[in-house]
């Protein structure tokens, strides 16, 4: 998967967490969630744990 869809991916999830009434850290974890469910296997955890941190900070 290109860094590029992992973003695309990435912002989705928080525009949808937000919707929930989830921002900040507060958000991390069910964003990282939705991102690996969404991504599969072909993401690298560590990367969508930075990509969805620096995006919610």
């Amino acid at each position: 998967m290109s860094d590029a869809d992992l973003e695309k991916i990435v912002d989705s999830q928080i525009a949808i967490a937000a919707a929930q009434g989830l921002s900040g850290p507060k958000a991390m974890g069910a964003v990282v969630k939705a991102v690996r469910g969404e991504a599969g296997d072909s993401a690298d955890g560590a990367k969508i744990a930075n990509l969805v941190k620096s995006k919610l900070t």
